[in-house]
């Protein structure tokens, strides 16, 4: 490793409209340089996300003309932990002025497919019946009343990772943190999409665990003559607004279905729904082998 001949700068900037740097990066690009050994040095640029979910990272290189075949936006998502962006080889041998370059970085990933017809659980426990309202100024936000509810616990509506909502990124939503001022989880799903919950009284699962549809979550406690609520929302970060330039909004809500006794349904506001769980629902998100796993233990 050359340290002497590091001399690259990596800025960060805001996406789209923004004007501001976010405080807290989930993820942080960083260079050096590498010994090739007999093929020489080559420059390497490295991510390291510091959350539990992926990220998307557009990066422009700004004297891309320096490194062989190299060219001014890359594009990439990146998973937990260190991963190498990209080595990028000089283009004159003995060269070694580093890289230059821009990025910035957006909660998700652009190359899973959402799945719109999974079914959700209730966050409640099966058989406890719960109504719905919708947010007010909201039309993706569902607000569950669990004042009839038999526990004052919130279950989680689907398996994933609970993110890390301390840290932000250059969306509108993510600009300050997703942590707002309410209590906060932030699960994310197999399929790339977030389960977002809000409103609780007291967390039950830290950042970076893993959950399953069912898990307790979080205590929702009344308070004096208020009434328990919690917020539930999902949503996902949308590759067709991700390099848009004109909106600093780059995730999209959706409805999502929710499995009830009723049945499989989008749920209707100002409505009662038993909650039900079962083994259907629970292998949506599991592999083929651990599909297999799990019907031959409830054998």
């Amino acid at each position: 490793m050359k340290k002497n001949l590091l001399t690259s700068i990596f800025l960060c900037v805001c996406y789209g409209v923004f004007a501001q740097i976010p405080l807290n990066q989930a993820v942080k690009v960083s260079g050096d340089w590498q010994d090739g050994g007999t093929a020489g040095y080559y420059y390497e640029l490295t991510a390291n996300n510091e959350d539990y979910c992926d990220y998307y990272l557009s990066l422009d290189l700004l004297n891309y003309g320096l490194f062989r075949g190299s060219q001014a936006h890359h594009f990439t998502s990146v998973h937990r932990g260190y991963s190498s962006i990209m080595r990028l080889t000089p283009a004159r041998k003995n060269s070694y002025q580093g890289a230059q370059f821009y990025y910035a970085t957006l909660r998700g990933n652009i190359y899973l497919n959402v799945n719109v017809d999974f079914q959700y659980a209730l966050p409640i426990k099966a058989g406890d019946s719960v109504r719905v309202f919708p947010k007010e100024n909201s039309d993706y936000t569902l607000v569950f009343d669990l004042k009839n509810t038999t526990t004052d616990t919130i279950f989680a509506c689907r398996r994933g990772i609970v993110c890390d909502d301390q840290y932000s990124d250059n969306s509108a939503k993510g600009s300050r943190g997703y942590k707002g001022k309410a209590n906060q989880i932030t699960i994310y799903h197999k399929d790339g999409s977030f389960g977002e919950y809000k409103g609780f009284t007291k967390p039950l699962v830290l950042a970076g665990r893993t959950v399953e549809m069912g898990t307790p979550i979080a205590i929702v406690q009344r308070e004096g003559d208020s009434p328990k609520f919690v917020e539930f929302a999902v949503y996902f970060l949308d590759k067709n607004k991700v390099e848009n330039k004109e909106t600093g909004s780059k995730h999209t809500h959706l409805r999502p279905f929710f499995r009830t006794t009723a049945g499989n349904l989008r749920l209707e506001s100002e409505t009662n729904y038993f909650g039900e769980r079962n083994n259907e629902m629970l292998m949506q998100d599991m592999s083929n082998k651990e599909i297999k796993k799990f019907m031959k233990d409830k054998k």
